[in-house]
């Protein structure tokens, strides 16, 4: 699955495995309706992720591509995750939300067909997200100062 991640490398090179972002602090969420002129809803984040062992800081660019299902609640002044799931999309994943009314008719058997995790943000304090998308592009991974850490 992490192979599928776009420059999943920029983690991996750092922390020796796709970190689980437990007790990562999410500190801003952009969402977009167009990708580069082209419709494809777009959900990117800024995490800041702490090494506690080696006093180092780090500011991580996700980038989730076509999302669709978004569930996104309590947003507020503190944002820390449990963990940052990502899973493979499979048909369990759509049988659970094609029940929502809300979304009948609004999805076409192309747009599933372009949906390829199941990502979900668990809830340790603040946010709390799940939904289906695309891609998932590593955009940026970077080594904070000391103030630019303080300054999040």
């Amino acid at each position: 699955m992490q192979s599928s991640i776009q420059n999943v490398e920029l983690l991996t090179n750092i922390f020796g495995k796709f970190p689980s972002f437990h007790d990562a602090e999410v500190v801003q969420i952009a969402l977009k309706r167009k990708e580069e002129g082209k419709i494809c809803p777009t959900l990117e984040v800024l995490i800041n992720i702490e090494q506690y062992n080696l006093g180092n800081s780090f500011l991580v660019n996700l980038k989730f591509t076509n999302i669709f299902g978004l569930k996104l609640e309590n947003f507020n002044h503190q944002n820390v995750l449990g963990d940052l799931d990502i899973e493979e999309f499979s048909d369990q994943y759509w049988e659970s939300i094609k029940q929502d009314s809300r979304l009948l008719g609004v999805v076409s058997q192309n747009e599933i067909e372009r949906l390829n995790f199941y990502v979900k943000f668990h809830y340790c304090f603040g946010i709390e997200a799940e939904f289906l998308c695309g891609e998932i592009i590593v955009d940026s991974v970077k080594l904070l100062a000391n103030e630019e850490s303080k300054s999040l």
